[in-house]
């Protein structure tokens, strides 16, 4: 790669976050946690040859509402060490993309398909010999997948995500996302309409007089 040298705002949370709740039909509101783990392949050239091909790991946090819509929070960690082209001295590499966006999906009893796109801050930090570079930069992300739930609560989540977000060390862009192949296992937890009229409750029992 090239190189370039409380209580108010808890109130609020729970406030947004009932009103996400009450926005659903009971039999389509739910929320699952998942972690996984992902095979990265890198678009560009430059960063492929250098650090090749990769695993990556994270977890996601999403909120299903409207049988078919979703809110989605998802963060992960990739590292790999590689040589530089010329010189063949260790250069480690590490990006850290934390994102949030939105879910369409098609459900059903055993299996849900899905489709998510959104947006986030990508950490990008590679050391050498030669310097240190340390960027947060815009990036987007995308997926294709289906989670299978074959007995309650649990889900078994397999997906093809890309990632796209452009870097500018040293006035030379690089793109630092690529192709993922990926499998994650969570629990789901359903939301009654008692959990969710007792978190609205909360929220407005805490609101200040």
């Amino acid at each position: 790669m090239k190189r370039e040298g409380g209580k108010n705002l808890g109130t609020g949370g729970l406030i947004i976050l009932s009103l996400f709740l009450s926005a659903a039909p009971l039999p389509a509101s739910d929320l699952s946690i998942t972690i996984f783990g992902l095979y990265f392949i890198p678009s560009e050239n430059a960063f492929k040859d250098i650090y090749g091909n990769g695993t990556e790991f994270g977890g996601e946090i999403k909120y299903s509402f409207l049988a078919n819509c979703g809110i989605w929070l998802s963060g992960s960690y990739y590292e790999k060490q590689g040589e530089l082209s010329f010189t063949r001295e260790k250069t480690v590499v590490s990006v850290v993309p934390l994102a949030a966006g939105l879910s369409l999906q098609i459900p059903g009893d055993w299996i849900r398909v899905y489709w998510d796109g959104g947006i986030g801050i990508f950490n990008f930090q590679e050391e050498n010999p030669i310097g240190r570079v340390t960027q947060n930069r815009l990036g987007y992300l995308t997926k294709i997948g289906a989670s299978f739930f074959p007995f309650k609560g649990l889900v078994l989540d397999v997906f093809i995500r890309y990632s796209f977000c452009r870097i500018r060390p040293l006035e030379i862009e690089a793109n630092i996302g690529g192709l993922s192949f990926g499998v994650g296992l969570g629990w789901r937890f359903r939301l009654s309409e008692e959990e969710k009229s007792w978190i609205w409750k909360e929220a407005k029992e805490s609101e200040p007089t």
